[in-house]
């Protein structure tokens, strides 16, 4: 069954700033930006970019050297990429509790004049559909849409839904960026 429920208050107060340190304006964080938010191939609706870190991710490398790969659209369990930062994850992990983990990624996006949202996405086509968890690491005016509801982004919040299902992220315009880190999983 696919949870589905809005948690504030989900990690200590020291695990939380942990990982704002380590992810939110460190120099040392890699960032790879692109304009791709919702699939390969299509850029984002505004002129802008955002920034992704994948700290896991199932993939099949013979189709990506192929060209052929959308993680969007296909999910391949064959290979697993794993980012060196993804040990500090532990606290938040151990929240969502995965059985089974697809991806984890975190992302970044920039300070727009005016709130940009993105076109509405599901993140992979699966049978049986998988679940979805986004951390949202900083408090900005950007926010999740689920089924038409915003969910905002407040600092140390998780949101649980059906990743398998149209949802849609958006910037922020009252902070320097907005930043979460998304799980996709089986639960």
């Amino acid at each position: 069954m696919i949870r589905e429920e809005v948690v504030d208050n989900v990690l200590k107060e020291d695990d939380l700033e942990r990982l704002q340190k380590l992810i939110m304006f460190n120099p040392n964080f890699p960032w790879y930006l692109t304009n791709e938010i919702v699939q390969v191939g299509k850029t984002s609706p505004h002129d802008g970019w955002y920034g992704y870190h994948m700290f896991y991710e199932t993939f099949d490398p013979e189709r990506v050297n192929q060209g052929t790969y959308n993680p969007v659209n296909k999910l391949s369990l064959n290979y697993v990429n794993i980012s060196s930062f993804t040990p500090s994850l532990r606290a938040i992990v151990d929240v969502v509790n995965p059985k089974a983990i697809v991806r984890i990624k975190a992302n970044f996006y920039s300070k727009t004049s005016e709130i940009i949202e993105a076109e509405s996405h599901h993140d992979y086509d699966s049978d049986p559909p998988h679940q979805g968890a986004i951390f949202y690491l900083n408090t900005c005016n950007g926010f999740t849409r689920v089924k038409g509801e915003k969910v905002m982004s407040v600092a140390n919040r998780l949101l649980y839904f059906d990743a398998s299902k149209e949802h849609n992220s958006s910037t922020c315009s009252d902070e320097k960026g907005r930043f979460n880190i998304n799980f996709n999983y089986y639960g």
